[in-house]
């Protein structure tokens, strides 16, 4: 080891990232419950106030926000005849349409999280949320995943997956198996099996290996790195993603030995 090189404390890294995983629950959680007052400008107030800011919701993602959004689309068929899309916004006068025009259709007053994974850079929660349909007034409960991207002051927007990909036939304890044996959650298994399949493509460079990873109705919203302007893409459809997966692949720097 040469005299420049640093070792690490790992009681001071592991105290330095509890630190960093505490300022992301407490931003992500100041958030979440600003909606539960229904006061948009106390919720904008939990945003990060310099950006850059991303915004995404799957259209169709969660009931009555297809209905929400000020975007003039709709939510595309179950049967994945069509491409699913999202809606995204990058800056302050895009997310207040965005949540402004949801709150016409649903309200947010509670989020029961079952897990939560925080980092310095992020907070993921997954849990259940208790909403109110404004047109007909009726209460419903809406399964999702959702995560808060941290910044400064506030959150940098919000990456939320809807519904999709929930309903978990044959889960225990709603349907155990003979006998009372617990099944083992496949459907799980198999998620985290493509999972780790689309990361080996995404290593070995594979352009049809990580478009064979996702359904031909695909919807991503990705940052985009081809410009020096903050956006993010929508990729609608596994063709979509394969044509941003190549130009992002020649845009990349070769690297060189040395």
């Amino acid at each position: 080891m040469s005299s420049d090189d640093t070792v690490l404390d790992m009681h001071e890294e592991a105290v330095a990232h509890a630190r960093r995983a505490n300022r992301a629950a407490y931003l992500g959680w100041r958030h979440l419950r600003s909606e539960y007052s229904q006061d948009m400008e106390f919720v904008l107030s939990t945003i990060e106030t310099k950006g850059p800011w991303t915004w995404t919701l799957p259209l169709g993602g969660m009931a009555g926000a297809e209905d929400a959004a000020p975007v003039g689309t709709e939510a595309p068929p179950a049967d994945g005849s069509e491409h699913l899309s999202y809606i995204s916004a990058t800056n302050m006068e895009e997310i207040r349409e965005q949540y402004v025009g949801m709150r016409d259709a649903v309200q947010v007053w509670d989020w029961i999280s079952m897990t939560d994974i925080r980092t310095g850079y992020y907070m993921i929660t997954h849990g259940v949320a208790r909403l109110r349909d404004v047109p007909t007034s009726e209460w419903f409960e809406v399964e999702s995943v959702t995560m808060f991207p941290i910044g400064n002051d506030g959150i940098l927007g919000e990456v939320q997956i809807g519904d999709f990909a929930n309903e978990r036939p044959g889960r225990w304890p709603e349907v155990p198996g003979d006998d009372g044996v617990v099944p083992l959650p496949l459907n799980k298994l198999q998620a985290s099996m493509l999972h780790n399949e689309y990361m080996e493509a995404l290593r070995a460079e594979d352009v049809d290996r990580i478009v064979a990873t996702f359904r031909p109705n695909t919807a991503n919203a990705i940052r985009s790195y081809l410009t020096d302007d903050y956006t993010v893409l929508n990729a609608e459809g596994a063709e979509a993603l394969g044509d941003y997966t190549v130009r992002s692949s020649s845009a990349t720097p070769s690297r060189t030995s040395g």
